[in-house]
């Protein structure tokens, strides 16, 4: 299990809850030299209203992830046709991976700030995560459950 905790009184920003995860390319393309695989930690949102797990278009080919295709997605912006990719999801510390598919279409287009995450965790991530909000305390916890989570990737609806 990898855990992630907010700080007392920071539990939200006005952008919701964020916080951090790794994500490495799938399959593993990079290995140092001293046999380790980078990876790359992300601002990440968890997005219950999410089915799938969202990534920036340009977050995607700077950590070098293969296009696998396309899949149609609806959402409030009508529907879309974003790249799907894939990609290892894990925590630093953990040790622990997980393949994940992603597509590249947060449905409007959010500003390019620090404020706004690279990536938006959908349902598909955080079925297996459990989560706690202590709303006096301002604190929330998220605790993704690896042993949970299939080893193989599921493919994200009729693909092209």
């Amino acid at each position: 299990m990898c855990a992630r905790t907010s700080e007392p009184g920071r539990a939200f920003s006005a952008l919701g809850m964020r916080t951090r995860f790794n994500l490495r390319p799938h399959p593993l393309q990079l290995v140092t030299d001293d046999g380790d695989v980078p990876s790359v930690e992300l601002l990440m949102m968890a997005d219950t209203g999410a089915d799938v797990t969202m990534i920036r278009r340009h977050v995607a080919v700077e950590l070098g992830l293969r296009v696998l295709g396309s899949v149609e997605v609806h959402h409030f912006a009508g529907p879309s046709r974003p790249y799907r990719y894939l990609a290892m999801f894990g925590c630093t510390g953990c040790d622990q991976w997980r393949p994940v598919e992603l597509v590249d279409d947060f449905g409007v287009n959010h500003p390019d700030s620090i404020e706004f995450p690279e990536v938006l965790l959908g349902r598909d991530v955080l079925q297996y995560a459990s989560f706690a909000f202590d709303g006096p305390a301002g604190s929330w916890s998220l605790n993704v459950h690896f042993e949970d989570w299939p080893k193989e990737v599921t493919p994200i609806g009729p693909q092209r």
